[in-house]
């Protein structure tokens, strides 16, 4: 989750952190919820390619930690009633691409933006995309879990005793 204007009021009282990594307690586990930063991860890649967009969601989790304390959580299959939502969606997109292609002098600047954000909102983050990003991160040294985020998360921080603290990012 993000607070936006934070940072802003934080120098603003001239606020110092303990530690230059921003991490109290560097032996503490982070578990993390990649699709958290969705709207930054669909701003990386809508505004360029897979690798860009890969060095940016790096960046992102090591906000959260170092490589060994954070435990990145990948959502696996989507739910069948997000695959019909898709189906929707697609169709939706189809039919904007047809009648730019039928009429393209209907754009004026103002419409031209509404297309460009339409277009923007309507990316998802496929299967495929996310396991290209989580093999990515295994190969760089993250630790990487594909499975339904949030029970996976749950289920972590449930099992986890005091002696090995944790921070959980969702």
């Amino acid at each position: 989750m993000e607070i936006r204007g934070l940072y802003q009021f934080l120098r603003a009282k001239k606020y110092q952190p303990d530690n230059v990594d921003g991490d109290p307690e560097p032996s503490r586990r982070h578990l993390v919820d990649v699709a958290s930063f969705y709207s930054k991860i669909r701003q990386a890649y809508v505004a360029a390619g897979p690798d860009e967009a890969h060095l940016k969601v790096e960046y992102l989790l090591k906000q959260c930690g170092k490589t060994s304390n954070v435990v990145a959580y990948f959502d696996g299959h989507a739910a069948e009633e997000k695959e019909r939502a898709a189906v929707e969606r697609d169709k939706g997109l189809q039919e904007l691409r047809n009648k730019m292609g039928e009429r393209p002098q209907w754009l004026n600047m103002k419409s031209s933006r509404k297309l460009k954000k339409a277009i923007r909102d309507s990316w998802t983050w496929i299967l495929e995309d996310r396991q290209k990003l989580a093999q990515y991160l295994r190969e760089r040294g993250w630790t990487v879990i594909v499975a339904e985020a949030d029970v996976a998360i749950a289920q972590t921080a449930q099992l986890t005793t005091l002696s090995s603290p944790l921070t959980v990012t969702s």
